[in-house]
Order: structure tokens, then sequence, then C-alpha cells
């Protein structure tokens, strides 16, 4: 049976980015990889970031 894609939807709004980061980083710890990125605004310039270095590695770490 063929595997259905998954997909990780970034919205818009500020501080949701920050949100944004922890979730990745925690669906990444999962094993929980995405086959494609959306976003809008915010969401859309960690969706790029996300897409250039897809692991935990290309996540922002906290201070």
């Amino acid at each position: 049976m063929k595997r259905k894609k998954l997909a990780f939807v970034l919205s818009g709004g500020g501080a949701r980015g920050a949100l944004q980061v922890g979730a990745l980083r925690a669906l990444l710890e999962a094993g929980i990889k995405p086959d494609m990125l959306v976003g809008t605004s915010i969401g859309a310039a960690n969706a790029a970031l996300f897409a250039l270095n897809p692991s935990l590695d290309g996540l922002p770490h906290s201070p």
C-alpha cells in the first residue's frame, strides 16, 4: 500500500514563529519528518529555512 504524504503547514502571525520551531523540534525528535512544507508569513520563512536543512541541526537553538 502506498504511504500517504505528510505536510507541515505553518501559519503566519509573528509570535507563532517561535512556537513553530518548538513544534518542529518535537516532531523531529519523535521521528516524524514531512514530505512537504507549506507556510505563510513567518510560517513561510520558517518553512524555507527548515527546507535548507531539514534536521534538528537546521533549527535555531535556544540561548
